[in-house]
């Protein structure tokens, strides 16, 4: 499984060219740039739509390798990070990198879960030992949709929230949008000793 990511390069048909004309001309220029990503990178591409009335085209990129990396689901729930996610942060350090240098070529519109998620992991980095993490849920959150079966790929929009635990001592609580904008991160303290401090410190 690798993570994904929607581009929106297509420009409007009374420009120019109607949809299927730019869709080959799009999906061949960019299986080229792709193709001289370093490090190399295995992927997937396909032309799908988004949007609750007049649908608009949009290509879905799927990562599955970047490098030496192969790429994963969310952890399994109720798992340490270090026991289901080992070497992350060099995954999201590739992952960023990749991104970055894409979106200077392409439109890049919206991100699948397993990046926000190992964005929302990287947030954490300054306040715990992110590897003895818990996840105790992650769900996806999806807004108004045209499709019948809706899904991160043609909802209008979609919400990622993680729940991670630190032992005894606090949640983490973090939402993040497909756009990977920060909705809300919290922090919940779950000792009552650190919990009374934490009250006083804040009056």
């Amino acid at each position: 499984m690798g993570f994904k990511i929607t581009l929106s390069p297509f420009k409007d048909p009374a420009d120019g060219s109607d949809w299927d004309e730019q869709s080959k001309l799009i999906e061949n220029r960019l299986t080229q740039i792709l193709k001289s990503s370093s490090p190399e990178v295995r992927f997937f591409l396909r032309s799908g739509t988004q949007g609750t009335g007049a649908d608009f085209p949009v290509l879905i990129l799927e990562v599955l390798t970047l490098g030496s990396a192969a790429f994963f689901g969310v952890p399994k729930l109720h798992k340490k990070i270090k026991e289901t996610l080992q070497g992350w942060e060099e995954i999201w350090a590739d992952t960023q990198k990749f991104l970055n240098w894409l979106k200077k070529k392409e439109p890049i519109t919206r991100y699948s879960v397993e990046v926000a998620f190992l964005m929302c992991l990287s947030m954490l980095c300054d306040k715990t030992d992110v590897n003895e993490l818990e996840l105790v849920e992650a769900k996806t959150l999806l807004g108004a949709s045209g499709f019948i079966s809706p899904s991160f790929e043609n909802t209008e929009m979609a919400y990622y929230l993680f729940i991670l635990r630190e032992d005894d001592r606090r949640l983490f609580v973090h939402c993040i949008d497909e756009r990977l904008k920060t909705v809300f991160a919290h922090t919940m303290v779950l000792h009552p000793i650190e919990r009374m401090l934490e009250s006083e410190k804040n009056g």
